[in-house]
């Protein structure tokens, strides 16, 4: 088989996790994927022998895809967050092309939904059954069939519970006795990085918060978070890692799993939540706040409701202290 995939930023997770992770599933299909930005995950599915991954200016993107279509007899076409691009390609008979939605943002996913031409789609996918429903409500009735759940898969190749754990000793700035609290996503609203620090800030001197940020551009936003660590006078206790690989971020989860660290999800919407579901299975506990989505996902998780900080210090506190997680 062979599937092409298109979507705009080629990082290093995010939507890059979600496609190795199919990759990583269906060894034998061929991924042809088409990024617009190389946003320094250009690297990141070298180890994967079925895909093959094309950087295109965005002005030339139509016109390649249209091209590369015409050559190529794909079993299936994924677009994702590209209205346009997926209304060009989908006006094509024999193509039979799926539109993704992986933003928990409704406000994007209403912006996308009003220009497509949903009648020329041959499926709406999304990543679990909590965006089912937000998309079904958004579409005419007689589309609602077209939306179907295509879960997210890890890439197990990466995110396992064995393998290096060496992260942290390598790092001579992360004192030898702290317990790390990873968190993972962007700096803005709906990933509620201030909740983060707050609850950093109410935890013992002898945890130290690790934020990985991926596809952050805007200096007043990274800014922002320094000001917050600075109000709540956690600064010293922070480290901030961008743009790491995925092998890099499973050494990441199992080192903090060694040292009796935890994750931390607090974000306030999630249509899926990729990273908890990597973390948990390097064997690291999560603690999240309590969101509907949090159902699919099966490990070491403890939710809080949210906005919670007592609750989420209280509960990282608790899985912690019970030592090494268990893992297989």
């Amino acid at each position: 088989m062979r599937k092409l995939v298109t979507y705009p930023n080629c990082s290093k997770g995010g939507v890059s996790s979600v496609i190795r992770g199919r990759a990583a599933s269906e060894p034998d299909t061929i991924f042809d994927v088409i990024f617009i930005n190389d946003r320094g995950g250009s690297r990141a599915f070298d180890d994967l022998p079925n895909v093959n991954v094309r950087i295109i200016r965005k002005d030339r993107l139509s016109a390649f895809l249209k091209s590369l279509t015409k050559a190529i007899d794909y079993d299936a076409i994924h677009v994702l967050s590209q209205p346009v691009i997926a209304n060009e390609l989908s006006a094509e008979e024999d193509a039979a092309v799926s539109y993704e939605f992986h933003s928990s943002n409704m406000t994007i996913v209403e912006s996308e939904i009003s220009e497509l031409q949903l009648n020329q789609l041959a499926e709406i996918a999304v990543p679990s059954k909590q965006m089912e429903t937000w998309i079904r409500e958004r579409v005419p009735k007689r589309f609602r069939p077209r939306v179907n759940v295509t879960p997210n898969l890890v890439d197990k190749v990466s995110f396992r519970p064995e393998g290096d754990t060496s992260y942290f000793d390598n790092d001579r700035d992360f004192p030898v006795s702290a317990k790390p609290i990873v968190w993972v996503g962007r700096f803005d609203r709906d990933k509620g990085f201030q909740y983060a620090v707050r609850t950093l800030a109410q935890l013992p001197e002898e945890y130290f918060g690790v934020f990985v940020v991926s596809l952050e551009h805007d200096p007043a936003r990274v800014a922002a978070f320094f000001n917050e660590c600075d109000t709540m006078g956690v600064r010293d206790r922070v480290h901030l890692l961008m743009d790491i690989s995925p092998l890099e971020m499973s050494n990441i989860y199992r080192s903090a799993r060694e040292r009796n660290g935890a994750f931390i999800s607090t974000s306030l919407m999630e249509s899926f939540g990729y990273a908890i579901a990597e973390s948990m299975s390097c064997g690291l506990p999560c603690v999240a706040f309590n969101l509907p989505i949090l159902d699919i996902h099966q490990g070491p998780l403890t939710s809080v409701p949210i906005g919670d900080i007592a609750g989420m210090s209280e509960a990282i506190q608790a899985v912690t202290a019970k030592g090494k997680t268990a893992h297989a």
